[in-house]
């Protein structure tokens, strides 16, 4: 790695840490909710499966950002969830 990717590698590590304050984690939680993350989709409509599926690689991209496993990130969707009555 050359200098300069260090210093942008190390940038964008410090810009997406923010993702694991709780405001942060509050933010992922309700994305993967938005982009059914962690649900099967009903629809069989192919550009409303294009669609979701590129609402669900941008929430990837953020959590490889974030350096965060997607095992974390369910963990704190069920537990916000379940919390407040939602499956």
């Amino acid at each position: 790695m050359t200098k300069k990717t260090d210093v942008k590698a190390s940038n964008t590590i410090q810009a997406y840490g923010i993702f694991h304050s709780e405001k942060g984690r509050l933010v992922l939680t309700d994305l993967a909710k938005e982009c059914g993350l962690f649900t099967p989709s009903s629809s069989l409509d192919p550009q409303g499966l294009a669609f979701r599926e590129g609402q669900r690689e941008v929430l990837h991209k953020l959590l490889t950002l974030s350096n965060m496993k997607m095992a974390d990130l369910h963990k704190l969707f069920v537990n916000d969830y379940r919390e407040q009555g939602e499956n």
